[in-house]
């Protein structure tokens, strides 16, 4: 039941991730977009396309520096229930 648990978890993260990583550049697009409805010329697609992935890029970053923090800790004992 545990690697299962572990296995589920480690889904989740990698649906948070990709979540974290693409909502940021709809919105943006998507800000963009409405933009360009509201008379504004086409020339804001490019900061909004670079705004989104520079956005995206951090979530990545911080993602990164929180899994390599993790899996430089050593694994904690068992407790004493545990064994």
């Amino acid at each position: 039941m545990n690697e299962l648990y572990k296995a589920l978890e480690q889904l989740v993260w990698v649906g948070q991730l990709g979540f974290s990583l693409l909502f940021p550049l709809v919105c943006a697009l998507g800000g963009c977009w409405w933009l360009t409805r509201q008379g504004v010329g086409g020339w804001v697609w490019v900061p909004g396309l670079l705004l989104g992935l520079a956005v995206g890029a951090s979530t990545f970053a911080g993602f990164a520096r929180r899994w390599l923090r993790q899996a430089r800790q050593e694994p904690k004992p068992p407790g004493f229930n545990k064994h």
